[in-house]
């Protein structure tokens, strides 16, 4: 909080294993936190930081309304999802050898056949 003696600037940092994304996922994500921290810190936060362990770089990112309106946009999506007690279907990808989430995901069973098509074709014989 500047300009309070004994106070100090907030600056999240978000680490990373690997390198940067093609996609936003990771500023996403350190924006969300960035959120998360104004609220619970009750200050405003403009920049937070990534870090990618491979390239051992961190990288500037600005917290704008912008990234900000991404992210309540999501959130709200999540929550519609919720209300109307629906999980979308998960996209599979080489992305899902890397994420931490495989174990409860289990990707490689979406490419299975559906229990309801299995039971349709049971019927049917």
């Amino acid at each position: 909080m500047v300009g309070v003696p004994g106070t100090y600037k907030v600056y999240p940092v978000e680490y990373k294993r690997g390198r940067p994304k093609k996609g936003d996922e990771d500023v996403i994500q350190l924006v969300a936190q960035t959120m998360c921290l104004e609220e619970m810190l009750l200050c405003q936060i403009n920049k937070g930081y990534l870090y990618y362990e491979q390239i051992k770089h961190r990288v500037e990112v600005s917290i704008t309304e912008t990234w900000r309106g991404k992210v309540r946009q999501m959130a709200k999506e999540m929550h519609d999802y919720y209300d109307r007690k629906y999980t979308p279907r998960v996209k599979t990808g080489p992305h899902c050898k890397s994420c931490s989430l495989q174990h409860i995901c289990l990707p490689e069973l979406m490419t299975k056949r559906s229990v309801k098509s299995y039971i349709e074709g049971r019927l049917s014989d």
